[in-house]
């Protein structure tokens, strides 16, 4: 991110004050966005999936979240969470993080009271489907076309253990067995369900 006035995390001065734009692309056809779930609200821009922050250098602050439901799984709801680590230097990279519930909690402290005992990344990864597919969240900083730096989140679906089968499956290839290697790729591709954009 390129901030756009010199920042000292330890200082909330005005002064240090930044919008920062986070863009939400989902290729997941199951998950619908509940704009009105968006927290903070006043910053969700429901048309163009995006929340613009007002960032003061506090990462329990300059964080905010939105909520996906899966029509066909009843209640269940899965929660993007996105928030910034701001380094010694000054700069601040973008942190995700993803969690499922039955039922919403009644609050947003309730919500990023977890955080704390989760390691901030650059991605997330939660159980989607009875352990077949995960929902993935990745975060990336890029330069928008006005010249800002913009925060965009992917979210898409993957197999849940795709990379170690293909892996034995190549293992098996270079041991003579490539035609039964090449059926359990078939099969592992043809469980998941998920479609990518990207």
């Amino acid at each position: 991110m390129i901030l756009k006035f010199p920042s000292n995390p330890d200082n909330s001065a005005p002064a240090d004050l930044w919008t920062q734009k986070i863009k939400v692309q989902n290729s997941v056809n199951q998950l619908h966005l509940l704009h009105d779930e968006a927290f903070p609200s006043e910053a969700w821009d429901p048309n163009d999936c995006c929340m613009t922050l007002m960032i003061t250098g506090s990462h329990e602050n300059d964080r905010g979240y939105i909520v996906l439901a899966d029509p066909d799984s009843g209640k269940k709801r899965f929660i993007l969470i996105f928030g910034q680590e701001i380094h010694r230097s000054g700069r601040a990279e973008p942190r995700v993080w993803l969690s499922k519930y039955s039922a919403l909690p009644d609050s947003s402290r309730a919500i990023y009271s977890a955080l704390g005992q989760v390691r901030p990344q650059q991605s997330a990864r939660i159980k989607f489907d009875k352990g077949v597919l995960e929902l993935v969240a990745k975060v990336d900083r890029v330069l928008a076309l006005d010249g800002d730096a913009e925060w965009r989140v992917h979210l898409q679906l993957e197999h849940y253990s795709m990379n170690g089968l293909i892996g034995k499956a190549k293992s098996f290839g270079h041991a003579g067995t490539k035609g039964g290697a090449e059926r359990e790729k078939e099969k592992i591709f043809r469980s998941s369900t998920w479609k990518s954009v990207f």
